[in-house]
């Protein structure tokens, strides 16, 4: 249980510290023909969206020995489109499909005094891994509009994603070290898998964005980003062998909550409107 309460601590006051970094004042130009928001207030739209997060390191228990793995800040990236309902001139609704990589790494340097009769890796880590998973996401929002202007204005977002990876397959990863005989031996095994037994599961997304309304009457929108989750996406078991030494044995977690920064390209209809209207008016 403390080990549940240490970690949730760790990954809110690490998005905590993300979520503060806020966008500056952001300078834009546009003719002298003000943009009516009330064209795109009521109205349908549709977004391309990036998306780029940053996780906090995986989460290792060790149930037997003395041997740490380690792990880097990890890395996210979607790609997805955003279709949205503007429900009046304050709040709308907001759905898609997103495509989400995840980027894994975990690590450990043995010092060479445990390894007496074995080359020198001169330093570098004998156990590494790198590795990216896929899964799909289906956010839904709600969206608060607010603070319009000319140029555009903001919003926040709230709301849940549904994420599924039942795709992908389980994995065995080994290492191996070779001694003086350049005979190999094995130091490494673990079992890692990242489909979450094949189940769909929720996480929380809360974010900020400023919109920008572009000459063409689309939008161009930055945004910042939470996203909470309590289902470890990727998780796997492991035993490292030292040759002499004890077995260590741990498993190896990751849930998937992260911060980040995303830009979107807005679609919002507003030209084909006015094209249409000018087409049909008798005058």
């Amino acid at each position: 249980m403390l080990k549940i309460l240490n970690r949730r601590k760790r990954n809110v006051v690490f998005s905590s510290i993300l979520l503060s970094i806020t966008l500056t004042q952001i300078a834009y130009a546009q003719d002298d023909t003000l943009y009516d928001s009330r064209e795109y207030i009521n109205n349908n739209s549709i977004g391309v969206q990036l998306k780029a997060g940053v996780l906090p390191g995986a989460d290792f228990d060790i149930t037997e020995g003395t041997y740490h793995l380690k792990s880097r800040l990890q890395s996210s990236f979607s790609i997805g489109m955003n279709y949205q309902t503007n429900l009046d001139h304050s709040w709308g609704i907001n759905w898609g499909l997103h495509i989400n990589l995840t980027k894994r790494n975990f690590f450990i340097h043995i010092p060479d005094s445990d390894l007496n009769g074995y080359l020198s890796s001169q330093g570098a880590p004998q156990i590494e891994d790198k590795d990216i998973y896929l899964r799909l996401v289906i956010p839904f929002r709600v969206i608060h509009k607010f603070l319009y202007n000319d140029h555009g204005f903001w919003d926040l977002k709230a709301g849940l994603n549904l994420n599924y990876s039942g795709f992908s397959n389980d994995e065995i990863i080994t290492a191996s070290i070779a001694d003086t005989n350049y005979q190999s031996r094995n130091i490494f095994y673990g079992e890692f898998k990242s489909n979450n037994n094949k189940k769909p599961w929720v996480t929380f997304s809360l974010s900020s964005s400023k919109n920008l309304f572009l000459k063409n009457n689309n939008q161009i929108s930055f945004e910042i980003f939470l996203e909470l989750s309590k289902t470890d996406f990727l998780k796997g078991n492991y035993e490292i062998t030292i040759p002499g030494k004890p077995v260590t044995r741990g498993t190896y977690s990751v849930s998937g909550s992260c911060a980040g920064f995303a830009i979107q390209y807005t679609f919002t209809g507003t030209n084909k409107r006015r094209v249409n209207g000018y087409h049909q008016s008798p005058f």
